[in-house]
This record gives structure tokens, C-alpha cells and sequence, in this order.
């Protein structure tokens, strides 16, 4: 998994401000946390990163109380006490609440011919027209050279 570079830097620099931040944001982007894995593991020996748990803020709901107001009412929570306790309950509720959070693939461009083709007064159509006897000539050009047995 890609580690991008601010998140480098802000482990170089010891922004514990900023790492807690993109470890947080992780979570709710994919929630397999392969990304949040990998980010954590440059962090966790960061001196400062963790806090004891100090109970202040919403007690922890049950599962019947997890809606996606509560996950993020705890991610507000965890950056000003970034305890162990708070992130695995945050990752919890994050799987339940946004189970299909996985980060998204690039998409692969797909080349549209349209406006070159319109240039030249040659429809998509007659396009696939030619694609098709241009298959069918190369295949007769390969038959043709052939050895004859």
C-alpha cells in the first residue's frame, strides 16, 4: 500500500497533529484498513502519538447505537485523545457503518474516437464497418502466406 509523501513528512517532522488526522481519515476511506495497516505501522513507535484514555466525551454505544453521526462524533474525539481504546472502538463501528468503504481504483480511460471520427464525416458504424473488413483482409493475407503443403 502507497504511503503518500505528507504522511512521510509528517512522521519525519513529528507532527503528531497531522499523523493522528490521516490515521483517523483512513479508517472511514477503507475500511479493510490495509491503508491505515501500513500507515500505522510508521507510526506506532511515534513518541506522543498515544494517550491514555480519559473517558471524556459520548461513552461508547452499543452496536445498536453505531450510526454514521457516531463515527464521526468519535473521530473528532480520537484526535485529542488518541488512545488505543478509542481507535479499535472507532474501527469497529467504522466497519459496521460504512462496510463497503474500500479506497477506489483509478479508472482506465477509455478513448473515445467520437469527435475525430465525426471530423472526417465517418460514423461509428461505418467505422466498425471497416474494422471489420480490415480483420478479414489480414486474415486472407495470412492464409495466403501460408506454406502449401
Amino acid at each position: 500500500m502507497e504511503i503518500s509523501k505528507s504522511f512521510e513528512t509528517a512522521i519525519i517532522t513529528r507532527d503528531i497533529s497531522k499523523v493522528r488526522i490521516m490515521l483517523k481519515n483512513s479508517l472511514f476511506v477503507d475500511t479493510t484498513f490495509s491503508k491505515f495497516n501500513a500507515m500505522f505501522e510508521l507510526a506506532k513507535d511515534l513518541p506522543g502519538l498515544f494517550d491514555e484514555h480519559d473517558d471524556r466525551g459520548v461513552p461508547f454505544q452499543p452496536q445498536s447505537g453505531w450510526t454514521k453521526d457516531y463515527a464521526d462524533l468519535l473521530g473528532q474525539q480520537l484526535i485529542p485523545n488518541f488512545s488505543s481504546e478509542r481507535l479499535e472502538h472507532l474501527k469497529e463501528v467504522a466497519k459496521f457503518v460504512y462496510p463497503k468503504a474500500v479506497p477506489a481504483k483509478p479508472k482506465e480511460e477509455k478513448r473515445d474516437d467520437t469527435p475525430l471520427l465525426n471530423m472526417f464525416g465517418i460514423t461509428k458504424q461505418l467505422f466498425s464497418n471497416f474494422e471489420t473488413i480490415g480483420k478479414a483482409l489480414l486474415e486472407i493475407n495470412n492464409e495466403t502466406d501460408k506454406p502449401s503443403k
